[in-house]
């Protein structure tokens, strides 16, 4: 069960912030470049997406911008290694741009290197600590170490920098979850509203929080056994 549940956290790394805009000096080429591969990616079709990112890096080699945005679509289909290397040289010539280091943090993340992502997070957060999607990546980390309680206090302080961003609240109910606090997960859950492009994997963690808060008989010995039995320090 705890490795189901931190392959599931995981999922909602890659997720952990939206794509970086489009920078305002951007080139109208390349504007247009990103537009094609952002609908690309909303269509589901992260070949072409994938392909269209590698031609402006490409023409644009460096581009903070470009690099983020291509190692996110690549993080996507399952690729955090060529993430890093797609972000290697935009963080070699611009090593404090946020978007990319963010974008370095989630391929960390889901490459298991969360001590090395928790350092980037961190260094990031001294810059500007109300960062919502820093925050976000910290706490991810944090969970991924087995510091659940640090998780949430790192997840209520991203929440109160973003109280709409749904993949916070996704995020904190995994670590609720894996903290042995399923009924605190299912609440916050179904309290949470929508969009299209969060109703799938929220709706699946509901089902999830539902499922280990009131065991049903359906579920096997091994399944119980397994579920987290910590219940202190479970407040959302």
């Amino acid at each position: 069960m705890r490795s189901f549940l931190l392959a599931a956290l995981l999922g909602l790394a890659a997720c952990a912030a939206p794509p970086p805009q489009t920078s305002e000096g951007a080139g109208g080429d390349v504007a247009r470049q990103l537009r094609v591969a952002a609908a690309a990616e909303r269509s589901g079709q992260y070949d072409v997406a994938l392909s269209v990112y590698a031609a402006a890096a490409q023409a644009n080699p460096g581009d903070p911008e470009i690099a983020s945005r291509q190692a996110q679509a690549m993080m996507q289909v399952g690729n955090p290694q060529a993430a890093l290397q797609a972000l290697a040289e935009a963080r070699r010539q611009h090593p404090t741009h946020v978007g990319a280091a963010q974008a370095e943090g989630r391929a960390l993340i889901e490459l298991g290197r969360a001590s090395e992502a928790l350092v980037l997070f961190d260094g990031l957060l001294r810059t500007a600590p109300s960062d919502a999607n820093s925050l976000n990546g910290r706490a991810v980390a944090l969970d991924l170490l087995g510091r659940h309680s640090e998780a949430r206090a790192t997840y209520r302080q991203a929440r109160s920098a973003d109280p709409n961003n749904q993949l916070v609240v996704g995020n904190l109910a995994m670590s609720l979850i894996l903290a042995g606090c399923p009924d605190q997960a299912l609440r916050l859950l179904e309290s949470t509203p929508r969009t299209t492009a969060t109703q799938a994997w929220l709706s699946q963690m509901q089902g999830l929080a539902r499922s280990l808060a009131v065991p049903s008989a359906d579920l096997t010995p091994e399944l119980r056994a397994a579920m987290p039995a910590a219940r202190e320090g479970c407040a959302t």
